[in-house]
């Protein structure tokens, strides 16, 4: 059985009215849909309890995949400022043989990492990697994958990212680009800047989601870090924030 972790985030004392102003009842609503509707949560058996912000979630899930969904799609709605995740994994013990060979094909099977040949090492569940991949995202994806396999029950991601010389100018616009793109963003007031590889990222957001997920599409693009201290969550009442939906 393996049992999750407390998320915090850091709010301004402007956003606090507005979160307090948020039913509990909404923010449970609006969590459990969006649990209802994503299909990475197959079978699962969840409960969300809410207390002004803070978001108490609970049951079980197939795999540590299932898990980081479910609080990632908690995470994002807006109000939420703490997640305490209390799920359970229920992943029955399986041979490190078979994970060993399983995780191998999960990330053969995924366009985005196919192209990898990690050396994979599975010590009574546990899946370490190591190697070298092209791209942040590489690294990023090759442990959310991994973590999907039935019978995981951690990922010692290992996998160091090849370094490669990108202009800041190249990689800024690429970054901007990115986040125009993504529906995920698509009402998020987000500027960019890069100096020596560090993305700072400023502006606006409607929810803690959007800014977590803007500071990783940097990274999957190539900054050596990121700044988002400078990225101020503005908290909407669940419904009215567009674009959030997977």
């Amino acid at each position: 059985m393996i049992v999750g972790a407390l998320f915090t985030v850091s709010v301004s004392a402007q956003d606090e009215s507005a979160i307090m102003a948020i039913p509990n009842h909404q923010l449970v609503a609006s969590i459990e849909k969006d649990w209802i509707a994503s299909d990475a949560l197959k079978s699962h058996r969840l409960k969300a309890l809410a207390d002004n912000g803070l978001v108490t979630i609970s049951g079980k899930v197939a795999n540590l995949f299932e898990r980081e969904v479910a609080v990632r799609l908690a995470r994002r709605t807006s109000g939420v400022v703490t997640v305490i995740d209390q799920i359970e994994v229920n992943a029955k013990p399986r041979p490190d043989a078979d994970l060993k060979i399983d995780a191998r094909k999960a990330l053969k099977a995924d366009p985005a990492t196919e192209s990898l040949s990690p050396t994979i090492h599975v010590t009574k569940g546990v899946v370490t990697l190591q190697g070298e991949t092209q791209t942040r995202g590489q690294h990023i994806l090759a442990a959310q994958i991994v973590s999907g396999v039935r019978g995981v029950t951690k990922v010692v991601n290992d996998l160091k990212v090849a370094q490669h010389d990108i202009p800041d100018a190249v990689l800024a616009n690429t970054i901007r680009e990115l986040l125009e793109s993504h529906v995920i963003l698509d009402t998020a007031r987000i500027q960019v800047t890069v100096t020596d590889g560090e993305a700072v990222l400023k502006g606006e957001v409607d929810n803690v989601y959007q800014r977590s997920h803007a500071e990783t599409i940097a990274f999957r693009a190539g900054a050596s870090d990121v700044d988002t201290s400078g990225v101020r969550v503005v908290i909407l009442a669940p419904g009215k924030a567009k674009g959030l939906r997977e």
